[in-house]
This record gives C-alpha cells, sequence and structure tokens, in this order.
C-alpha cells in the first residue's frame, strides 16, 4: 500500500465523520420534522453515502479476501465500484 492511499483513505474517512457531527449539529440548530427539508443536510448526505459505499465494498473484499474471488467476479466488482466513485466525486464536488 502506497502512503498516498493511506493518506487519502484517512482524509475521506475524516471527512464522512466530519459530515456525519456536521449534520449532527444541523439537526441540533432545526425544529423537529424539517430535517429533510434542510437543503445544507441533504447535500451533505450524498457525498457521505457515495464514500461509505466505497468504503463498504473495500472491507468486504478485505473480508472475502481478494484470492477467494474469480477473475470475472472482481472485473464486475470493479464496474460496479466505478459508480459509487463516480457518484461521490460528483456529489463532493457539488458540495463544494
Amino acid at each position: 500500500m502506497t502512503r498516498a492511499f493511506v493518506v487519502l483513505t484517512a482524509f475521506l474517512f475524516l471527512a464522512i465523520v466530519g459530515g456525519v457531527i456536521g449534520i449532527m449539529l444541523e439537526g441540533r440548530r432545526i425544529p423537529a420534522g424539517a430535517f429533510t427539508r434542510n437543503p445544507a443536510t441533504r447535500d451533505t448526505v450524498y457525498p457521505i453515502v457515495g464514500w461509505a459505499t466505497l468504503f463498504a465494498i473495500g472491507l468486504l473484499v478485505e473480508y472475502v479476501g481478494a484470492q477467494n474471488l474469480t477473475d470475472e467476479f472482481k472485473m464486475q466488482l470493479g464496474t460496479v465500484a466505478v459508480l459509487p466513485l463516480y457518484y461521490a466525486a460528483l456529489a463532493t464536488a457539488r458540495l463544494i
């Protein structure tokens, strides 16, 4: 594993945690029931979902073990993993 990958993963994890904390703080400020109508909260959830999905795919592959997966399944998983990557990157760019 390269050092740049570890640093990028750490920053993305901190961004997810920071987004969740921001949503929690924003939830305290708004009245009850208005959580889904708050555009700041709604826009923050989109990147969190995308990056969390990529982390979940990575953890799943680590748990199962890459050596236990067939080559065809690895190619299909890689193809499917591109969708949450684009979703997360575009949602983050939109939020910024």
